[in-house]
């Protein structure tokens, strides 16, 4: 059982994974008009997932929270890869709103956000 401290840097990872998802679940205009009240480009979406995946993969390998979390972010992880390492241009306005990558993208993170709105983030004391 995590002490309370653990607890709290545990229920902390969760809600910054939900908030990341819901962004880039969001529909093409809310995203684009928030990464204009930050004052930078869409591409910020990308780079806040980056973070709290890295922060998940890091718990897991600490045994902090279940590997179970980790599963359900690497679809998100993979289609946001592919998007980066593409030779067309996934990060402007018009790819926001028309493209493919974009549209799998905001299904992969609801599906990703359902999953972990009923994963329990911690670890199994056996694990």
């Amino acid at each position: 059982m995590p002490d309370g401290k653990q607890r709290m840097r545990i229920e902390s990872v969760a809600r910054q994974v939900e908030q990341v998802l819901e962004r880039l679940g969001w529909i093409p205009e809310e995203q684009l008009g928030y990464a204009a009240r930050l004052g930078v480009g869409v591409d910020e979406l990308a780079l806040e997932f980056d973070d709290v995946f890295r922060l998940v993969v890091g718990l897991v390998h600490a045994g902090v929270i279940p590997e179970a979390v980790a599963e359900a972010l690497r679809p998100v992880d993979g289609i946001l890869a592919d998007m980066s390492h593409s030779s067309r241009a996934e990060w402007d306005a018009w790819a926001v709103m028309e493209s493919v990558a974009w549209a799998e993208l905001r299904e992969l993170a609801g599906v990703a956000l359902d999953l972990l709105r009923r994963a329990d983030f911690e670890a199994d004391e056996g694990a």
